[in-house]
């Protein structure tokens, strides 16, 4: 597909701060985003959602800075990192080398991804480490121009035995029409457990696609809460990957669409080993116009005996 050119002026001003290595690295992922563009309703797993006009509209990176007042999104007893539209307010800043997924819903929409994204949360815990407090990652968007958009990579990684709550809440002020892509990658090592909550509350003039990616090891556990209220187009795809006996995940999900919003979640979970269990309950309103689509999917390989 033709991709306008204002998304390789974007890339060409992005590429210029970054270091040489990084700059191949991520002009590799945009070359695959020119090649495949956007997803459309002739793929399967995209049928009820075409992203195909965004490949023709004028974009360019949303500008962030530090004025916003976020408290009114802060959180008791938690600590709180906050990102407006993909910068770092009150986090570390981070490298700007991005690994990549192993599992992508569209090639050409990672790839995209994968050649903007900014660091967003980061969070490793070594062996049997214990995050004292839930960890409250607050992505915000603002826009005063259409088009404007911007990208996050979230990594988690728990050694053997680590715990830890996380809280990944997106938020949009009103405003011009945005686009937001952001993705999660988690490694849960044996023994280990987390229990991720996704809350989306962005402005009716946000499309996002969120991405994640979990591998869940020997015995760990996994249990996601996804809760969507928000936004314009939103689709979110969900992969977890059970790669050792006893690993286990629960699922649950609750959405509430109104007005012209569209909500996509399509989730996977792909039971590599024997002996693991997997549990996927999900709750939805709709109002007016609003569209939502839910897909579940759940995988038993070969070998993956006594699954439950």
């Amino acid at each position: 597909m033709t991709i306008h050119e204002s998304y390789t002026e974007a890339f060409t001003r992005f590429a210029e701060t970054l270091p040489a290595a990084e700059r191949t690295r991520r002009s590799a992922a945009f070359d695959v985003f020119s090649r495949d563009g956007f997803p459309d309703d002739g793929i399967e797993r995209w049928h009820y959602t075409d992203l195909q006009r965004f490949g023709t509209r004028t974009v360019q990176l949303a500008a962030g800075g530090s004025s916003i007042d976020f408290a009114p999104w802060l959180l008791d007893a938690c600590t709180t990192q906050v990102w407006h539209n993909g910068r770092a307010l009150n986090a570390n800043p981070q490298s700007t080398t991005i690994g990549t997924a192993a599992y992508a819903a569209h090639a050409g929409l990672a790839g995209l991804h994968h050649a903007f994204a900014q660091p967003g949360l980061q969070l490793a815990l070594g062996r049997d480490e214990i995050c004292a407090q839930p960890l409250h990652a607050l992505t915000l968007s603002s826009a005063t121009t259409d088009g404007e958009m911007h990208h996050l990579v979230h990594r988690i990684e728990l050694a053997r035995g680590a715990q830890a709550t996380v809280i990944l809440e997106h938020a949009g002020l009103p405003g011009a029409e945005r686009f937001i892509t952001q993705s999660l990658t988690a490694d849960l090592e044996d023994g280990a457990a987390l229990t991720l909550i996704r809350v989306q509350d962005e402005a009716s003039s946000t499309t996002q696609w969120l991405q994640t990616s979990i591998k869940v090891g020997r015995d760990a556990k996994l249990t996601i809460i996804n809760v969507d209220l928000g936004g314009g187009l939103i689709r979110n795809d969900w992969n977890v990957s059970l790669l050792a006996a006893g690993a286990s995940a629960a699922l649950y999900g609750l959405f509430a669409a109104d007005g012209k919003t569209h909500l996509d979640n399509q989730y996977e979970v792909d039971h590599v080993a024997p002996h693991g269990s997997s549990r996927e309950t999900f709750r939805g309103l709709g109002f007016g116009k609003s569209k939502a689509i839910l897909n579940g999917r759940v995988v038993v390989r070969p070998g993956a005996v006594k699954t439950d």
